[in-house]
């Protein structure tokens, strides 16, 4: 629900709020008779294009500045986008022990997880619900293995399931026809 409504805000709808914002203010502000330097401008300003001197054989041409609004929407995405580094920073650094030991519990690293995986390695785990985390550790290299067996597709896991079936069929036919041989075996005795 949030994500969509994320998706629906634009910086244009936002522009045209602050700009409904700023006239009642203004107009709240001429109201109360206040001094002109509180008023909010109406337009961003502008700066001023700077023409330096070329020399003789220079081909390129000067930089256009960006308009005040354009400048505004760069200025104001630079910092959301600095502030959201910083929280996330902030927010998963206090957690790099507990993220270190959450990593060993993702399937890609299941192939060599008995050579990457450090002695210590689930500790922090092993805290929180009171296991010990050599318990752990064990029990993670024992689903590492078997984890290739119960993943994959579903024509895979069709065929082992019936390539199971027919050996299970096949050892109880050979076990009936041994007892038939044991039976004869007894008769003729």
């Amino acid at each position: 629900m949030q994500k969509k409504q994320m998706n629906k805000i634009s910086f244009d709808t936002i522009f045209s709020d602050s700009q409904g914002f700023k006239e009642k203010l203004n107009i709240k502000c001429y109201d109360l008779d206040l001094p002109d330097h509180i008023v909010v401008e109406n337009v961003f300003p502008q700066q001023r294009v700077r023409h330096r001197k070329r020399q003789f054989d220079e081909q390129s041409e000067p930089q256009v500045l960006m308009q005040g609004l354009d400048k505004f929407k760069v200025d104001t995405f630079r910092c959301v986008i600095d502030q959201i580094s910083i929280s996330l920073n902030e927010r998963f650094s206090q957690n790099e022990s507990l993220i270190a030991d959450v990593q060993y519990l993702h399937s890609s690293y299941f192939m060599n997880i008995k050579n990457t995986m450090p002695p210590n390695a689930l500790k922090l785990i092993g805290n929180f619900i009171n296991v010990d985390f050599t318990v752990l550790q064990n029990e993670l290299l024992s689903f590492s293995r078997i984890f290739p067996n119960i993943i994959g597709s579903i024509s895979q896991r069709t065929s082992n399931l019936i390539n199971s079936t027919k050996s299970k069929v096949i050892e109880t036919d050979i076990e009936v026809e041994n007892d038939e041989i044991r039976d004869v075996k007894f008769v003729n005795e």
